[in-house]
């Protein structure tokens, strides 16, 4: 079920018969190729963890393929980081941030992943426009594959899209 190249773990799913593990390898953030039966729809929606091709598959293929998901899986791990003050980096790409992103964007990478509370904002944007900045942080660090999720009642999370 899996494959393993140079400690490479890739679960091989056979679709459509493995549809009920994809949902548990996907939690356990495993990267995950599927065999796609010659007459049947590939599995929708792929996360970069995911790819798939059409039996009888090429080992040659598959071996690639693996190879490549296993990278995407290392790339994924590696959190965003603020280089040089102002400029935000994350998975091969970056973007500019002014004077207040910056300082709302450092509080949530100190908790990457966690939730952030909103009183902990507050002195950087103020209440009243902190839903503004985070609106507009949102949409300028979309590209990057990141997003800032809203936890109700108590603040924010900075975190890989898709988590």
């Amino acid at each position: 079920m899996s494959t393993v190249n140079n400690h490479e773990v890739v679960v091989v799913l056979h679709w459509p018969e493995d549809a009920d593990q994809r949902p548990v390898f996907a939690a356990a953030h495993m990267p995950r190729l599927f065999v796609v039966a010659p007459d049947e729809q590939p599995p929708a929606g792929l996360d970069a963890l995911e790819d798939w091709m059409r039996a009888p598959v090429d080992p040659e293929e598959v071996l690639a393929r693996t190879h490549h998901l296993a990278h995407a899986h290392e790339e994924d791990a590696v959190p965003p980081m603020l280089e040089d003050g102002d400029i935000l980096r994350h998975r091969g790409r970056w973007v500019a941030l002014s004077p207040t992103e910056r300082a709302v964007i450092c509080r949530l990478l100190a908790r990457f992943d966690h939730c952030v509370q909103r009183g902990e904002l507050d002195d950087v944007a103020g209440d009243a426009v902190l839903n503004t900045r985070i609106k507009r942080l949102r949409r300028r660090i979309a590209p990057l594959g990141l997003t800032i999720k809203t936890v109700r009642a108590r603040g924010f999370v900075l975190c890989a899209s898709g988590s």
